[in-house]
C-alpha cells in the first residue's frame, strides 16, 4: 500500500509503449493495478477516478502525472 509502488507498476504499463486511452484494456488495467495496491478503497471509486483522469489529460499520459492525480483524488 505505497504510492512508490504504484508509480513503479505504472510506469511500466505507460511509459514502456504508447499508452492510448481509447483501448478499454488500458484503462482496466490501471483500474487493477490501483486496486490491488489499495484494497481498501472501493473499486468503483478508482474507476471513476481513472476515467476522470483519462478525460481530462492530453496523450499521451505519464505515470507521475496519472500517480499524482490519483493521490490528490483519492485521499
Amino acid at each position: 500500500m505505497c504510492w512508490n509502488t504504484l508509480r513503479n507498476n505504472c510506469s511500466q504499463l505507460i511509459d514502456s509503449y504508447l499508452f492510448k486511452e481509447s483501448k478499454p484494456l488500458n484503462r482496466k488495467l490501471l483500474i487493477q493495478l490501483t486496486a490491488d495496491e489499495f484494497p481498501e478503497i472501493p473499486r468503483l471509486r478508482i474507476a471513476f477516478a481513472v476515467d476522470r483522469y483519462l478525460e481530462s489529460q492530453p496523450q499521451p499520459i505519464t505515470s507521475s502525472g496519472f500517480v499524482h492525480y490519483m493521490q490528490h483524488y483519492l485521499r
